[in-house]
């Protein structure tokens, strides 16, 4: 049995605990508040995604992530999440790329994301005079100005600004990755969500995709038994079960019983049977079988409709989210003088259009909101932040 610590380190070991967890959670607030001020950071992590949405949807190439030490392991974390999401990505270490594995990389279509604290990694930048100028190389890191940043390889940086007071010999004294590590995976896993979210804008749909890449685990488990259940509910919404109505036949002496069996009828032909000539009275029983959660989605199913047909009415312009991703001011003030509002919809694996009638009436935005947006967004000077603050709309 171990020894128990005295009052006095017990509270030496909590002090210590506290300070880290104060000084982390000052990062991360740090963080929130770059990329809701920081033109430079924005500007770059919108260029980041972008060239992350192209490589998997108009390249149909995979992002690649390498690293060395933490960065490395950090690396392939971010790698799982990817492909746990169905976007393509494979880890490389640079050791190993240099002795081989740099076949790995599709120059013509992959991206390379190279994931640096300090951004003066001797590995890394021993690797970049290797790698075609056809590739885009993105940098994870928590330096703005470093060794690899000033390469023109570098096509934008993901940057996890770490302050002085926050850099971990600072707080403990020694510069083990900890703060660094945990604002960088935090930055990533975000961009890597936002990413997903821009190749499937159905959130059902990412959900089940996330189903089939990740079956094991209690999450696996509770993910089967959510979709096992709405599908069993999706079925059961195909019929209506009637129950038997009993009439008593009072021309004989003998009450006598007759059995009639109401028929089965689809919802969609609730209204034409019961004008039928032949019609069977539905019990009391019998109705009350239409669950509430059944009504709700007749409900809203035909507030859709009646929206979608009004939204017809009106014009409107279609766009994908690769249009917005490259959307310039002078294409954006011809929009919303010359339509009612703007329609995101979906692209197929390979950038093209779908022509799958899901898309959700949160995929308009009306160009009178665009106007105010506009106004109250963009000075003049911070296009990419505006242009951020209008794809966030559309999700």
């Amino acid at each position: 049995m171990s020894n128990p610590i005295s009052q006095y380190l017990a509270s030496v070991s909590l002090n210590s605990v506290q300070s880290t967890l104060k000084y982390e959670t000052d990062a991360v607030t740090n963080l929130f508040n770059q990329y809701q001020q920081d033109e430079f950071a924005i500007n770059n992590i919108i260029q980041s995604i972008t060239i992350m949405y192209n490589t998997i949807v108009a390249n149909n190439g995979k992002i690649v992530i390498t690293g060395v030490g933490k960065s490395y392991k950090l690396g392939l974390k971010l790698v799982a999440t990817l492909n746990s999401l169905s976007i393509q990505s494979s880890s490389l270490h640079p050791t190993e790329a240099l002795h081989g594995d740099l076949g790995l990389i599709d120059q013509n279509r992959d991206c390379l994301i190279m994931v640096t604290s300090s951004g003066n990694t001797p590995e890394l930048i021993q690797l970049l005079p290797h790698l075609s100028s056809n590739l885009p190389i993105l940098l994870l890191t928590c330096s703005k100005n470093s060794k690899l940043s000033q390469y023109n390889q570098i096509n934008s940086l993901i940057l996890a600004e770490l302050l002085s007071c926050h850099k971990e010999e600072i707080i403990h004294g020694i510069p083990a990755p900890t703060v660094s590590f945990t604002l960088s995976m935090m930055l990533a896993d975000a961009v890597i969500l936002a990413l997903s979210e821009l190749i499937e804008t159905d959130s059902l749909k990412r959900k089940k995709l996330f189903g089939l890449k990740h079956p094991g685990g209690s999450i696996g488990a509770n993910l089967a038994q959510e979709f096992n259940q709405n599908n069993t509910s999706r079925s059961g919404d195909n019929t209506i079960t009637t129950t038997t109505t009993t009439t008593t036949n009072t021309n004989t002496n003998n009450n006598s019983s007759i059995t009639v069996q109401a028929p089965i009828i689809p919802p969609s032909n609730l209204m034409s049977a019961t004008t039928s000539t032949t019609t069977t009275r539905l019990s009391s029983n019998s109705s009350s079988m239409l669950s509430l959660k059944e009504m709700e989605l007749e409900s809203y199913s035909s507030v859709d409709d009646t929206d979608e047909r009004g939204q017809a009415q009106k014009s409107f312009k279609e766009i994908t989210y690769q249009d917005l991703l490259k959307l310039q001011e002078l294409s954006l003030l011809q929009w919303i003088v010359r339509y009612d509002s703007i329609r995101l919809i979906e692209t197929d694996n390979k950038g093209g259009s779908s022509n799958s009638s899901s898309s959700s009436n949160n995929n308009y935005v009306s160009c009178d909101f665009i106007q105010s947006l506009y106004k109250k967004h963009y000075d003049g000077l911070n296009w990419d932040k505006f242009k951020w603050e209008l794809i966030k709309k559309f999700t």
